[in-house]
């Protein structure tokens, strides 16, 4: 991945929809245990959008999400 060019479109973006799954997991709190398996569900689909905006080829991703959930819901936290 390329963390130097992250700008801060992207940043807040991410900061965004952490904000807002972490609000919809409140109101739902029953929807926690089902995070990790759509995590996985829509990786794949995450991958190709990524490699159509940035030009990069799928081998430059992992096959898998290599985080935990409480790393991706994280508002702090974004990968090296």
């Amino acid at each position: 991945m390329q963390p130097f060019k992250r700008g801060a479109s992207c940043q807040s973006t991410i900061v965004e929809q952490r904000y807002r799954i972490r609000e919809l997991l409140k109101e739902n709190p029953s929807l926690q245990r089902d995070v990790g398996s759509w995590i996985d569900e829509v990786y794949d689909h995450a991958v190709r959008l990524t490699t159509l905006d940035t030009g990069l080829e799928r081998a430059h991703f992992p096959k898998t999400w290599p985080y935990t959930v409480e790393q991706t819901l994280d508002q702090d936290f974004l990968p090296e």
